[in-house]
């Protein structure tokens, strides 16, 4: 049998995979990132428990607490769907390397995979995800306290 020249197209398939992937998780750490930074401007709030910002659920409730607007504010409802959805599929490629469990499909509302499959990332999935979290960063920019 001769391989010669698979490993290569494989290599390219797989690089891919491997840039979008990383892409959705940068794209969440970043805003985690942002919302930690920002957040310690207001006054008497508590310390969040750790990576409370990757979540959008505790994202939401602590930003609204804060200062009184949160994802409603700036991303409509069909957009939080899919926001939530695209967060759902970085968390499973954190930790489940990408392989769906029935955790995700109940979490995420996800239609299109089944448990025991692998996500499959694609370049319009990291483009909505930079535009929604640059939405949401903008957002909480907007309304963190001026330094």
């Amino acid at each position: 049998m001769h391989l010669e020249g698979l490993g290569e197209r494989d290599h390219g398939a797989v690089l891919e995979r491997s840039i979008l992937e990383s892409a959705l998780s940068d794209c969440v750490v970043a805003l985690q990132r942002l919302a930690e930074q920002l957040y310690q401007r207001f006054p008497d709030v508590s310390q969040p428990r750790m990576n409370a910002f990757q979540r959008l659920g505790d994202l939401d409730r602590l930003w609204l607490a804060a200062s009184g607007e949160g994802l409603d504010s700036w991303i409509e409802d069909g957009e939080r769907s899919q926001l939530n959805l695209l967060y759902q599929r970085r968390h499973l490629l954190a930790h489940t390397d990408g392989v769906v469990d029935s955790r995700y499909l109940e979490r995420s509302g996800d239609q299109v995979y089944r448990v025991g499959q692998r996500l499959v990332v694609h370049a319009r999935d990291v483009r909505r995800l930079v535009e929604l979290t640059s939405r949401v960063g903008a957002g909480l920019r907007r309304t963190a306290p001026k330094r």
